[in-house]
C-alpha cells in the first residue's frame, strides 16, 4: 500500500442531528493524531501542523472512522504553492469508487462570517459536495497527488464535513395555480428543510436559470428518499459550511424527475445561484454533467425542468425563446439561460447546457406556441453506438446527415424525443438520401408509452422526400422515435430527420 498521507486533517463536524450540520472548524479539538499517519521522507514533510511537498508524490491515508454515520462530504482547505493538488476522496458506502473532489464552480472560497466574527477558515477553498443517497458512510479514506511546478507546495489542512441528511416524507400533494398548472413540487416541509437564518428578499422574475449542483454520486440515487437526502445535504454545506442563509437554488430536480422546493421565501424570492440572482428562478439539476462523471440527463429530468419553466413561464409571461433584460445581471440575456452564460463556470455541465435549445422548444410547446408540425433534424438526435457523419450522399435534409454499418439484432440507436401536451393522432415521417449501399429493411421505431412499433423501410429508394412512418394515437407524455441498426449485415441505415404532425 502507498505510504500513509502526511497532513494535518481537521474534521469539522456536523451536529449529530439529521439534516442539522453546525460546522466546527477548530484545529486544536479535532486534528488527527499525525503519528498515525505520518510517514515523513522523501519529498515529504512535516513542519509545525503543516504538510511541505518537494516532489510528485501519491498520498494515502488508512480508512477513519467518521465521528457520525454521514450521507453527504463536503471538504475546503487551504494549500500553497504553484503546481497541481487533486484531492479524490472514499467511503465504505461506495468503497469500490475514488471520487475526485474538485472545486465547488459556485463558491471559491469561504466568505468570512455575516455577523463579521471569527473567519471560520476564511479563504479555504471548497470542494464539491459528494452525495450517497440515503446510505450512510460510517468511514472514509483520501488521496492527495501533488505535482509541483516550482519549488514546493504546502497544504496547511484539509477539513471534512460529514452530513446526515437521512429522514423523509413523500409528496402529499400540490395546490394548483390558474394558467398552466403549478407542476408537483415536493415542499420544504416535506424534504425536511432546516429554517432559514435570514429573511427574504423579492425580485420579480423574468428569467430562468440552468443550473447543475456538480455533486459526484448524486446519479446513484433510487428514488425519493436518496434525492431528499441530497437535497438535505446540500443545504446543510450551503448554510453550515459556505455560510449561506439558506440553499441556493429556488428549486431542484432529480434523475427521476422529482421537484423540489429550494430557497425559503415562495414566489419570486430571491434565491443565490448565479451571483446576481435578482429577477432570476434558479432551477439546479442533482448530477455532475460533465467530465469527470459525465452523467447524462434523464427524459424525466429535462421534462422535469420544461414542467418548471413552463409554469413560471405562463405565470409571469415569459417568452422562451427571448432575450431580455436580467435586472441582477444589468442586461440582455437569454430568457432560459446557462449558469455559465452570466459566469466563467463550467455549470450546468456541457451534456445539460446543450439540452437548452431543445428545453426552450419544450417550454414554448407546452404554452401552445408551436405549431402542429415539427421537424427533427440529426444534429438534435441522441445516439447509441457508433454513428457517423455524412455530408455527400444527394437528397439529405440539410446539410448532413447519421449512419451506421447494419448489424443483425444490433442495438445502435439514432433516436428524438417529443413531449406530447395535447392527447391525440399524431402522423409520423422519416427522410433520408437513398442509395445502393443502403439497408433494404431499415427499422425504424416509436415508443409510446412504454409500447413499441416498428416498421421497416427500403432506403435504397424513397430519398429526398417524406415517408410515412404510420399514425399513431398518443397520449399526454414524451414519445421517443428513431431507428435501430438491427438488419442484414452489409449495408448502412440513414438516420438523417423525422417529422411529427398533429393530424
Amino acid at each position: 500500500m502507498p505510504a500513509p498521507s502526511a497532513f494535518l486533517l481537521v474534521a469539522a463536524l456536523s451536529a449529530t442531528t439529521a439534516h442539522s450540520t453546525q460546522s466546527l472548524v477548530q484545529p486544536a479539538d479535532e486534528s488527527i493524531d499525525l503519528g498515525s499517519l505520518i510517514e515523513e521522507g522523501g519529498a515529504v514533510r512535516l513542519a509545525g501542523g503543516t504538510l511541505n511537498i518537494t516532489g510528485p508524490v501519491v498520498l494515502v491515508t488508512p480508512w477513519v472512522d467518521a465521528p457520525i454515520p454521514f450521507t453527504a462530504l463536503g471538504s475546503h482547505w487551504l494549500a500553497g504553492g504553484s503546481g497541481e493538488f487533486e484531492i479524490e476522496l472514499q467511503v465504505d458506502a461506495r468503497p469500490s469508487r475514488w471520487f475526485a473532489v474538485a472545486s465547488d464552480p459556485h463558491s471559491a472560497t469561504l466568505p468570512r462570517l455575516a455577523d463579521g466574527s471569527g473567519n471560520r477558515a476564511f479563504g479555504d477553498e471548497v470542494g464539491t459536495l459528494l452525495l450517497f443517497g440515503a446510505d450512510h458512510a460510517t468511514r472514509w479514506r483520501a488521496r492527495l497527488s501533488f505535482s509541483p511546478e516550482h519549488g514546493s507546495m504546502t497544504l496547511d489542512h484539509l477539513s471534512l464535513v460529514f452530513i446526515d441528511g437521512s429522514d423523509s416524507r413523500e409528496y402529499q400533494g400540490q395546490p394548483r395555480d390558474d394558467g398552466y398548472a403549478k407542476p408537483p413540487i415536493y415542499s420544504r416541509e416535506q424534504w425536511g428543510a432546516d429554517p432559514p437564518q435570514c429573511s427574504s428578499d423579492y425580485c420579480s422574475v423574468t428569467h430562468l436559470g440552468t443550473h447543475h449542483t456538480a455533486s459526484p454520486g448524486a446519479y446513484d440515487s433510487q428514488g425519493f428518499d436518496d434525492c431528499a437526502s441530497n437535497v438535505r445535504g446540500i443545504q446543510d454545506y450551503h448554510m453550515y459550511t459556505r455560510g449561506w442563509c439558506d440553499i441556493g437554488y429556488n428549486h431542484l430536480v432529480c434523475k427521476h424527475g422529482k421537484m423540489w422546493e429550494g430557497r425559503a421565501g415562495g414566489d419570486d424570492v430571491r434565491a443565490a445561484h448565479d451571483g446576481y440572482n435578482c429577477g432570476s428562478m434558479g432551477v439546479g439539476a442533482l448530477g455532475y454533467f460533465h467530465t469527470p462523471y459525465n452523467d447524462m440527463p434523464t427524459f424525466s429530468l429535462l421534462d422535469a425542468y420544461a414542467e418548471l419553466y413552463a409554469w413560471k413561464a405562463d405565470q409571469k409571461g415569459i417568452d422562451p425563446f427571448g432575450r431580455d433584460y436580467y435586472v441582477g445581471y444589468a442586461g440582455l440575456m437569454d430568457n432560459i439561460y446557462g449558469h455559465r452564460d452570466v459566469k466563467s463556470t463550467a455549470c450546468p455541465g456541457d451534456l445539460l447546457y446543450s439540452e437548452l435549445p431543445e428545453l426552450r422548444q419544450e417550454v414554448d410547446d407546452r404554452l401552445g406556441g408551436g405549431t402542429d408540425i415539427w421537424i427533427y433534424d440529426n444534429p438534435s438526435a441522441q445516439t447509441r453506438g457508433p454513428w457517423t457523419i455524412g455530408n455527400t450522399a444527394p437528397g439529405r435534409y440539410g446539410p448532413d446527415y447519421l449512419f451506421a454499418g447494419t448489424d443483425p439484432g444490433g442495438r445502435d440507436l439514432c433516436y428524438w424525443s417529443h413531449f406530447i401536451d395535447d392527447p391525440g393522432f399524431y402522423r409520423l415521417f422519416a427522410w433520408w438520401p437513398s442509395g445502393s449501399n443502403r439497408s433494404p429493411a431499415a427499422r425504424f421505431g416509436v415508443l409510446i408509452d412504454g409500447d413499441l412499433y416498428t416498421t421497416t423501410f427500403d432506403q435504397q429508394s424513397g430519398g429526398g422526400q417524406w415517408n410515412s412512418v404510420g399514425t399513431y394515437w398518443m397520449p399526454r407524455g414524451r414519445v421517443h422515435f428513431g431507428l435501430a441498426n438491427d438488419a442484414a449485415p452489409g449495408d448502412v441505415v440513414i438516420g438523417d430527420a423525422m417529422m411529427l404532425q398533429k393530424d
